[in-house]
Formats: structure tokens, sequence, C-alpha cells
């Protein structure tokens, strides 16, 4: 089971969630150090008012899909040994 925490900071919406994964996981988007979660692939920058937590959460569970995992280019991916993998 994957266990993660969404942190919303005092900011939002201005400022985007951290998600942050409590279990190891290995996935490209995933810092193997901190673990936590590469927003900025899908949200290069966040549009306050346009993207919201259920886009958030909505992305965390596609990017675990292999269409998602097809389209990540190893620039955005914190984790290379996995995006290589």
């Amino acid at each position: 089971m994957l266990s993660f925490t969404l942190t919303i900071p005092r900011s939002y919406p201005s400022a985007p969630p951290v998600v942050t994964f409590q279990t190891d996981v290995f996935h490209p988007l995933v810092d193997p150090a901190s673990g936590r979660f590469a927003l900025a692939s899908r949200f290069p920058s966040w549009r306050p008012r346009v993207d919201f937590l259920f886009h958030v959460l909505h992305y965390l569970k596609a990017a675990f899909k292999r269409a998602a995992l097809d389209e990540l280019r190893e620039a955005a991916c914190p984790n290379k040994e996995a995006y290589r993998l």
C-alpha cells in the first residue's frame, strides 16, 4: 500500500500543494531522498482558481499508469534511475 501526505500551504490557492510519499516508492516522479512527488511536469506553473486539489489527486493516480509514464521526459524526473528503467 502506498501512503502519502498532501500538504496544503497557507498561501493556497496561490501556491500548489506538496505531495510527499511516506512509503518508499520507486517512480520517476518521486524524489528518492525526500519522497516528494514532482508536480511540475503536469503543473509547470500553478494557476490559482484554475488548478485545484482534485487535479493534483487525479494526476497522482494517473502518473502510475503506463500512458502517463510513456509521456514523461527525463529532465522532469527527479528519479533518473527509475526513468531509465
